[in-house]
């Protein structure tokens, strides 16, 4: 299993807690996560040995860093429509319209349905024994 920008993701204790600091690093907004969207995974035909999993979240806007410094590489986040969307070359995966798709179909699913094991060093610890 690949995931992307992995060094990222290991410093957050939940999914969540990752979204949140993942939107407010790539976009400069702060938000509040209020549902699951889905759980999208897609292997690209030019790497069929991967297969990559995406955890899509619904949220709302709590307010925006007028000027963020977005993570590197990322020149902006826009607002687009869906027809913008569909025509434009930013969508970085058939995924970005799918979740999109969902979100507007009225998908949601409770955050509860993510079971996520509290962290402990000690039981950590003894697995790898």
């Amino acid at each position: 299993m690949t995931c992307s920008q992995y060094h990222n993701h290991r410093f957050a204790k939940t999914l969540v807690a990752a979204a949140i600091r993942e939107t407010l690093e790539e976009t400069g907004h702060h938000v509040e996560i209020d549902h699951l969207l889905g759980i999208y995974s897609y292997t690209p035909p030019m790497f069929p040995d991967r297969t990559y999993y995406r955890f899509c979240f619904l949220a709302q806007v709590i307010s925006v860093e007028e000027n963020a410094q977005l993570d590197s590489g990322i020149v902006d986040a826009v607002w687009m429509t869906m027809d913008e969307l569909q025509e434009s070359a930013r969508a970085r995966s058939p995924l970005v319209l799918k979740a999109v798709q969902d979100a507007l179909s009225g998908k949601k699913y409770p955050l509860s349905l993510i079971y996520e094991h509290p962290f402990s060093p000690s039981i950590t610890s003894q697995l790898d024994a």
